[in-house]
């Protein structure tokens, strides 16, 4: 089979015949720079990725230095075809085949675009940290975003790896970082869901000590790591915090939406529909009394708390007998 590079004809003789053919990976073709520019955009293009990508290594064989705008179309397009793992592989191959000083690392943004895709994959952050990591040993001075490392926090606890979470944590302050209440509540919520209240309960102490104010959710993901442990001194003191704080402020809404929604769910999930029941007489908060606690209930929270009772049909009748 013979050699299917595309070429074309780069003059003639007097007689008409061809003299020469230059291949389009030559840089003496004229629109050199344009072809390489028409393979790299062809990536973007999720059923033409391993062809581009065959013309692209050609391309680099003949001269061509992909550059930064060119490897982040690379891991956009791989991520767009939810081929992730190559994604990863390649940035970092990239990273590793290149100098500090190298011309294929990308800026500080583009680094943190790249990173922020990565992390859609969700299902192996340890690679996705790896990547950070690379990152940070050939750019010092790179600083990754605060909302990308509380994502991976997040991902890292969801993946039960609590304390490599916590590991990160204490990483990122020494990068200088100021953890907030969302660094804070994911990796508190981490440790009630494998049951290490030790650690949740001093995360909670910490945070008053830094000046970050714990908000509903905060006390709303350690009341359940607190049911389900069983501790019932422990769901009481914190239960009653978590009706304090929301009749002391006006918090974002969006978090008291979850916050609530959290803890009927937990609570509708241990049986305990009497204190569901008694909550909404005696604290008026499904009722939305505004007035009283500057919180109205969102639709979503209805729907958990019938989708919950109405698969709890026999506890549920034990609980409104309970409550007469």
């Amino acid at each position: 089979m013979g050699d299917s590079t595309p070429r074309i004809l780069a003059g003639s003789g007097g007689d008409g015949t061809c003299a020469e053919t230059i291949s389009i990976y030559d840089p003496a073709y004229p629109s050199f720079s344009r072809i390489c520019f028409t393979f790299v955009s062809l990536i973007h293009a999720s059923s033409l990725i391993a062809l581009s990508f065959t013309h692209l290594i050609k391309l680099c064989i003949h001269g061509y230095c992909p550059d930064s705008l060119n490897l982040s179309s690379i891991i956009h397009a791989l991520c767009d075809s939810n081929r992730f793992s190559e994604a990863h592989s390649r940035f970092l191959s990239s990273l590793a085949s290149s100098s500090g000083s190298g011309s294929i690392i990308p800026d500080e943004r583009t680094c943190n675009v790249i990173i922020a895709r990565l992390l859609d994959w969700g299902k192996k952050p340890h690679v996705t940290l790896r990547v950070v990591h690379r990152i940070i040993a050939v750019k010092p001075h790179f600083v990754p975003s605060l909302t990308y490392f509380n994502r991976l926090i997040d991902q890292l606890c969801s993946c039960s790896c609590v304390h490599s979470a916590h590991i990160l944590f204490f990483h990122m302050k020494s990068l200088g970082y100021h953890p907030n209440e969302v660094s804070y509540t994911t990796l508190i919520n981490g440790y009630s869901r494998i049951g290490e209240l030790g650690f949740a309960q001093k995360l909670l102490d910490e945070m008053s000590e830094c000046g970050v104010r714990p908000n509903l959710l905060t006390y709303s993901v350690l009341i359940s790591g607190a049911l389900h442990n069983r501790d019932i001194k422990l769901y009481t003191s914190l239960l009653q915090k978590l009706w304090t704080t929301m009749a002391d402020e006006n918090h974002n809404q969006t978090v008291n939406h979850a916050a609530f929604s959290n803890l009927i769910y937990t609570l509708c999930q241990k049986g305990m529909f009497k204190s569901v029941f008694d909550m909404a007489e005696t604290k008026d908060c499904l009722h939305g009394d505004e007035t009283k606690f500057n919180y109205t209930p969102s639709e979503n929270t209805y729907k958990i708390l019938i989708e919950c009772l109405c698969s709890q049909e026999p506890d549920l009748i034990k609980a409104k007998k309970g409550s007469a």
